[in-house]
């Protein structure tokens, strides 16, 4: 399916009809999400987690609503953003990011309710500040960093005692 750029621009006017900034971000994020370049050559290791954690995730929709999961190339981009943004310099394996995902979703085996979209476990914006010059700053929760940097070994079976009680450690988002 081709998606015009008039459609989009039409989009996002739609979407932000006061805010040129915001229609221009929308256009840019939606057009370099379609007009992605990225090559799995060089992305391997994110093409490998997006892959492996999508499979894991539910198939469907949380709550008739939202998907569980997100297209390889989106995940990746995400992936790609909170290892930067959160300055990631240890080398985790393929398999400790599948693991972690393992023992998040463990955790919600018999009640989904607060269990996280598939692009939320990687990461979601979490607040927004505006300094006095305009700069507006972001900050960002990821659990699946969160669990790898608390577990810095990580087992590949799930074992009880290295499950994660996020519910009394912190906001589910």
């Amino acid at each position: 399916m081709t998606v015009s750029r008039d459609y989009i621009e039409r989009e996002a006017k739609n979407r932000y009809p006061k805010d040129e900034r915001l229609q221009m971000a929308f256009i840019n994020g939606f057009l370099n999400g379609v007009d992605s370049t990225y090559s799995p050559k060089d992305n391997d290791f994110f093409v490998s987690v997006a892959t492996g954690l999508r499979e894991l995730w539910p198939p469907g929709e949380k709550d008739g609503k939202y998907p569980w999961r997100d297209s390889i190339p989106n995940l990746v981009k995400r992936l790609e953003f909170i290892w930067k943004e959160r300055d990631i310099s240890r080398s985790y394996t393929v398999e400790d990011c599948l693991t972690a995902g393992r023992r998040y979703l463990t955790q919600f085996e018999h009640n989904t309710k607060y269990m996280q979209v598939l692009k939320y476990f990687i990461f979601k914006q979490n607040t927004a500040s505006v300094s006095q010059n305009g700069k507006v700053t972001y900050t960002y929760k990821s659990t699946l960093c969160d669990m790898l940097e608390s577990n810095p070994v990580v087992s590949t079976s799930v074992d009880e005692n290295l499950l994660i009680d996020y519910e009394n450690q912190g906001e589910l988002v």
